[in-house]
């Protein structure tokens, strides 16, 4: 889902990584559930609203 909201918006997961300075590959994990604590917890938000996502 948050992969869709990124492309629905003409971006992708990849390129808002880049332009918010988050490691790909963690934030990868993150949203797989591989990577979990606070830290993944806030980044799971700020990736839901920046692709235009509701939370579950």
């Amino acid at each position: 889902m948050i992969r869709a909201g990124f492309i629905g918006q003409g971006t992708s997961f990849l390129a808002w990584c880049v332009a918010n300075g988050v490691d790909y590959h963690n934030a990868r994990k993150a949203v797989l559930g591989k990577w979990k604590g606070p830290k993944a917890a806030t980044l799971i938000v700020r990736l839901l609203a920046a692709a235009g996502v509701e939370g579950p």
